[in-house]
């Protein structure tokens, strides 16, 4: 059904999706710190917030990775 193309890159932007989430949570717990607004804007509306955008990068990246359709394989 879905082209193979298609479902490559679900699982591409999936997979970004995790590692940009889990630097997100290496930065919270303190790993390493990088000061730049690629991984600080999810400060700005607070701590209870920043915790739901990376804990949904990360669920979202997981959800495309491993329950993208595959379609019909003929």
């Amino acid at each position: 059904m879905y082209p193979r193309r298609v479902e490559t890159f679900l699982k591409v932007i999936g997979v970004a999706l995790i590692l940009f989430g889990v630097i997100l949570l290496f930065d919270a717990f303190g790993v390493f710190r990088f000061d730049h607004p690629l991984v600080t804007w999810h400060f700005q509306w607070g701590p209870n917030a920043a915790w739901a955008v990376r804990g949904g990068m990360i669920a979202l990246g997981l959800t495309l990775v491993f329950a993208t359709p595959t379609g019909d394989r003929r």
